[in-house]
């Protein structure tokens, strides 16, 4: 996460300046991580912010990616690790979703992320997933459409409860 989620210690930062100590060179290894992406991401990133829509007065963005994209841009689902973090940074939204279809098979995955009071753990459980309050997980024995119905539904009623 960069340092950036509530769990980092300061001992992530100790070890970080250690490894800068005994010369790692940073600008070099996070152009590495976080800014070299293959064309086929980069067609896997357009195809995502197409695909962004807002719910709930605008307090929830979610994308979503069918399968078809993954073959379409030759790339695959672990090209998506960042992806849960697109909607919740758009100023405004409360609740961030990412829905995808990792197959062809009818099953979709879903990572929730909030930025505020919303329990998207709590979401995520109902559905037989879990994790942190701000960061959770579920899949759907379910196609993207019936996903997003159900998930929008449990977000909406964890936004007003």
């Amino acid at each position: 996460g960069r340092f950036s989620h509530a769990n980092t210690t300061a001992r992530a930062f100790e070890i970080s300046a250690a490894l800068v100590g005994w010369g790692l060179n940073v600008a070099e290894t996070s152009r590495r991580l976080y800014r070299q992406l293959s064309p086929n991401v980069t067609r896997l990133h357009a195809e995502a912010m197409l695909r962004l829509r807002y719910a709930i007065d605008g307090r929830v963005a979610y994308l979503s990616l069918p399968y078809e994209v993954f073959e379409a841009t030759h790339s695959h689902p672990i090209d998506t690790q960042e992806f849960a973090d697109i909607p919740r940074s758009i100023r405004g939204v409360e609740v961030g979703v990412f829905f995808r279809q990792e197959t062809a098979d009818a099953v979709s995955k879903v990572s929730l992320r909030s930025n505020g009071d919303a329990d998207v753990r709590r979401v995520a459980k109902q559905f037989g997933g879990g994790g942190h309050v701000r960061a959770a997980g579920c899949t759907l024995a379910c196609g993207l459409p019936e996903a997003e119905e159900r998930i929008l539904k449990a977000v909406a009623d964890a936004l007003t409860s």
